[in-house]
């Protein structure tokens, strides 16, 4: 009888708290291994995302872009095709330069046969990090232009602030990027 009571009683507890903490343990590597299947990624490029009724969302991450003063900027762009908002891509850019522009009145973006031009550009935030500022812009620009826009991979970048010009060039690692994106996403909206 008292072999019983002891499975029953303090080894029968620690038993039942064993396969608990096993079960959370199990519970948890199950969610953890979860693959959303409405996400596709392309390495360090773009991502998808299903939005319903047919629609993709496309985040493209950040491309690099450098200037002859070896300041950067990123491009990231977001934009839907086949759902409800087909006709917009966001546009979000990243300055990393030695001066604080506060402010951008035009982005032009030249392939050399097409040149898109965006005017209403806010800024998101600034702050300054060791000998350099870090600024973030976002603007809404056409995405039929964007498709044109990658048709070539060779860009140069101008951003106009405040009576001042600053060019930015393609490097041939972001050129390979683009003609990548192009085949990967915008071939497949054909024109």
């Amino acid at each position: 009888m008292n072999r019983v009571c002891k499975i029953h009683g303090m080894e029968g507890e620690l038993l039942i708290k064993y396969i608990f903490v096993f079960g959370i343990i199990i519970a948890l590597q199950g969610c953890l291994s979860i693959n959303l299947a409405g996400v596709k990624s392309s390495g360090k490029l773009y991502e998808t995302f299903y939005t319903g009724d047919g629609g993709t969302q496309y985040f493209i991450k950040p491309l690099p872009f450098k200037n002859e003063a070896k300041e950067r900027l990123k491009i990231d762009l977001t934009f839907r095709n086949g759902g409800k908002i087909e006709d917009t891509v966001i546009v979000n850019l990243s300055l990393f330069n030695k001066g604080l522009l506060k402010k951008i009145d035009s982005l032009s973006i030249d392939n050399g046969s097409f040149n898109l031009v965006i005017k209403s550009i806010h800024n998101l935030f600034r702050e300054k990090n060791k000998d350099q500022f870090v600024e973030r812009f976002t603007a809404i620009s056409a995405l039929p232009g964007l498709t044109e826009l990658f048709k070539k991979n060779k860009w140069n970048i101008r951003i106009y602030s405040q009576d001042s010009l600053i060019q930015y060039t393609t490097p041939g690692a972001t050129q390979k990027k683009l003609g990548k994106l192009n085949n990967d996403i915008f071939s497949l909206f054909g024109q």
